[in-house]
C-alpha cells in the first residue's frame, strides 16, 4: 500500500519516528509540509494559519492520490507513533472491506 507522510521537518527519515515506522514495515513517500502564505490566509479568512497549513499539506497529498491508480493509500503526518500488532489488524481489515 502506498503511503504518503506529511512533514515540515527536513530532518524527519533521520528520526526515530522515522525508524519506527521501517521498523513495522511502512516505508513512506515524505510529503513537504506546507506554511501558509499571505495569499492563503486571504483565501480562508478566519482560520488559524497552521490550519490552513494542514489543510493545504493534505490536499497535495490529495491530489496525488486521486491522480494515482492505487486502490488503498495511506496518509500519516510526522507524529504517528506505530504499534506493529495494531496497524497489521487494522490494515487487514480496511482491506478485507
Amino acid at each position: 500500500m502506498k503511503t504518503y507522510l506529511i512533514t515540515l521537518n527536513e530532518k524527519y527519515m533521520s528520526s526515530d519516528n522515522y525508524a519506527s515506522l521501517v521498523k513495522v514495515g511502512i516505508h513512506p513517500i515524505i510529503s513537504e509540509g506546507v506554511i501558509a502564505i499571505q495569499k492563503d490566509l486571504d483565501d480562508y479568512p478566519y482560520r488559524p494559519s497552521t490550519a490552513i497549513g494542514i489543510y493545504l499539506a493534505h490536499k497535495k497529498v490529495w491530489e496525488k492520490i486521486a491522480s494515482s491508480n492505487e486502490e488503498y493509500t495511506l496518509v500519516l503526518e510526522d507524529d504517528v507513533t506505530p504499534n506493529k500488532e495494531l496497524i497489521g489488524k487494522q490494515f487487514d481489515q480496511v482491506i478485507s472491506d
